[in-house]
């Protein structure tokens, strides 16, 4: 690599990459670049400042139930540099967390979900939460909160990343162009 393209960052090094791609004399060097991480530069970096990528990408965040509904999340997100920045944001506003108020919708969750109780009271002892501590909302609310976790990780990740190949893929049309 160049010290050009040492230097160049994000969008800037992505256009260089491309576009010198473009050149028959090193087609064969451009086509050895590992995919993913061109994906990742290009991808990434042209999703993040795209207001229509970001509504798309609330729109699979709400139809998950991760309510994201306010404008400072739509500012925020203009300034997410990579999937990474997207998993924190939803990490450290809570927006994972589950919490049931009332002993009746906590055992109803708890019954339906987590007959045994195995599942939540391993979780609480995990964390560090001694018996007298527990009660059936808490379990409710960590078994809740691990299974809405684990979804967001598993499948509402694996959609925004889908989003981000579909505008990967138009990146690379319009530069085709």
């Amino acid at each position: 690599m160049s010290d050009l393209t040492k230097r160049l960052e994000g969008q800037d090094k992505a256009d260089y990459i491309n576009n010198r791609c473009k050149e028959d004399r090193i087609k064969d060097l451009c086509a050895k670049i590992d995919k993913s991480r061109r994906d990742y530069v290009m991808s990434y970096t042209k999703f993040f400042s795209d207001n229509a990528n970001i509504t798309k990408m609330v729109i699979v965040l709400q139809s998950n139930d991760i309510d994201i509904y306010d404008e400072d999340f739509m500012i925020e997100a203009l300034s997410f540099r990579n999937i990474d920045d997207l998993s924190d944001y939803v990490d450290m506003n809570g927006l994972l967390n589950v919490e049931f108020i009332g002993y009746y919708k906590a055992m109803q969750y708890l019954m339906r979900e987590d007959f045994s109780l195995s599942e939540s009271m391993e979780m609480a002892h995990d964390l560090g939460y001694e018996t007298k501590d527990i009660n059936s909302e808490l379990l409710a609310n960590l078994h809740a909160s691990e299974k809405k976790r684990e979804h967001f990780y598993n499948v509402v990740l694996e959609e925004i990343i889908d989003l981000m190949d579909e505008a990967y893929e138009e990146y690379i049309q319009e530069m085709n162009r």
